[in-house]
């Protein structure tokens, strides 16, 4: 009996130590909770997206996530459903955890949180430089049609006016290669085709 105590503790032993390097080995935040919404446990990368420098076991999830939205979380994954939600921290700069809570077997709940920060603040650029971009090509596209119809109105037969309007044709459509290019990169990054250069995106934004 004590043999087979002994090889028993020995296995759950074992045991606990694989759970703890898969846990702390993990890049995402791990939070488990008790039925009272009290932390029993919590890896490193939980800590670090948390900014918690101190054990938080036995303290309420609520004082290092303090979130409307991560209660409303919670109160719903305890019914006995996971849920998943974005969470917004009101810090400054904000951040932006994806939070998915899971019920455990036992009374409890496990919480794993990603930060989403970067992936939001691309998504913004995105829209911003598409956004950018549909405006910029208004312009050359109006003057490449004014100064088309200028010439079969009769500008043709004036020699320097057609020439003036021919360069500004071909000016503003040179411009218009540079729109539809930087919106071929973003099609290409999107796409994980290519990287992002920052110095060539601010570059783009200037012109």
């Amino acid at each position: 009996m004590a043999a087979d105590l002994e090889r028993t503790v020995s296995e759950v032993t074992d045991e606990r130590d694989r759970f703890g390097a898969v846990l702390e080995g993990i890049s995402d935040a791990v939070l488990a909770l008790d039925e009272h919404g009290r932390i029993t446990l919590a890896n490193r990368a939980a800590l670090a997206m948390l900014r918690c420098s101190f054990d938080p076991q036995g303290r309420s999830a609520m004082d290092l996530v303090r979130a409307p939205a991560f209660r409303e979380l919670l109160t719903s994954a305890a019914e006995g459903v996971a849920q998943t939600r974005e969470i917004d921290l009101p810090e400054d700069p904000p951040r932006w955890i994806l939070t998915r809570a899971t019920p455990l077997r036992v009374p409890g709940l496990v919480i794993v949180m990603s930060d989403i920060t970067e992936l939001r603040r691309l998504e913004g650029v995105r829209r911003d430089f598409v956004a950018n971009v549909s405006h910029e090509l208004r312009t050359p596209v109006s003057i490449v049609r004014a100064s088309s119809e200028a010439l079969l109105d009769g500008a043709l037969a004036d020699a320097d006016r057609a020439r003036s309007f021919v360069e500004s044709i071909h000016r503003n459509s040179e411009r218009l290669s540079l729109l539809l290019a930087d919106l071929l990169d973003l099609a290409r990054i999107e796409a994980g085709q290519r990287a992002l250069d920052r110095a060539s995106a601010a570059a783009s934004a200037d012109r």
